[in-house]
């Protein structure tokens, strides 16, 4: 039989980036949403309305940040894992590290974005819930602020 797992076998492969890609993305519109009211935003003719390319990137933005990662529905690179912070014993400062950690690598899987950054965090009387905002760079230069909040306890 012959051997499954040859040892000598050489690979070529060929890094490329998006910086490198012949035709530019192309960045699309989508239907609105309102997260608040949990449905999409009709227009007055009772049609759906639709969105531009920079509003369904920031939609997809807030719906991942919705999304618990690891659910069978999406991929594995899709979802934020802050499920993981409830009930652990880290300090405030670690806490909020984490959040920025998650919070970046939730968003930096698409392709439009570039940098996540300028986080401003506030705890609740409680401190079981943390509350957060944060600016979001597009590739493009484009900026927009977001706010999520997280359970801790």
């Amino acid at each position: 039989m012959p051997n499954l797992f040859p040892q000598n076998m050489e690979f070529e492969y060929e890094e490329k980036s998006i910086e490198d890609l012949e035709e530019p993305l192309e960045f699309k519109g989508s239907y609105l949403f309102d997260f608040e009211k949990g449905e999409f935003v009709k227009n007055p003719d009772g049609t759906i309305a639709k969105s531009n390319d920079l509003e369904a990137y920031v939609q997809w933005c807030n719906k991942t940040m919705y999304s618990p990662r690891y659910k069978l529905a999406y991929s594995d690179l899709y979802g934020q894992e802050f499920n993981k912070l409830i009930g652990t014993l880290l300090s405030k400062d670690a806490i909020e590290l984490e959040i920025k950690r998650m919070t970046e690598e939730t968003l930096i899987v698409h392709p439009r974005t570039r940098e996540i950054t300028n986080f401003v965090f506030k705890w609740s009387d409680s401190k079981e819930e943390v509350f957060y905002e944060y600016e979001v760079i597009t590739i493009d230069g484009e900026r927009f602020m977001l706010e999520n909040s997280v359970k801790v306890r």
